[in-house]
């Protein structure tokens, strides 16, 4: 989202290390939430490292895809302004579907 507001490259330099550091925090973070979080008894560790790794993945494959969408049609300039409104409305839809989801328990039979 800030890439549009600096046009030299040593300001885009700044903002690129900074966003590859906060990533390797959350990459880190997000690592050790699975190792603390999730119940060993309702599913192992290597299941949820797999699911985490293929979520990944998954983002990896339709970031570039949905990007490429957004930008053939709203246009280059645009995308840095589409891109992030749609990416907070996902965010909100996936808060909202995990409260959804966080009500439904499953029971073992």
């Amino acid at each position: 989202m800030l890439v549009p507001f600096f046009h030299d490259f040593a300001s885009l330099l700044v903002v690129f290390l900074l966003a590859g550091f906060l990533r390797a925090v959350v990459i880190v973070a997000n690592t050790i939430s699975m190792v603390e979080d999730v119940d060993d008894t309702r599913v192992s560790r290597g299941v949820i490292s797999g699911i985490y790794n293929a979520a990944g993945d998954v983002g990896n494959i339709l970031g570039p895809s949905a990007g490429g969408l957004i930008a053939s049609f709203t246009g280059i300039a645009r995308l840095f302004i589409v891109g992030p409104l749609i990416a907070a409305v996902l965010f909100f839809f996936s808060l909202w579907a995990c409260k959804f989801l966080k009500s439904f328990q499953i029971t073992d039979s």
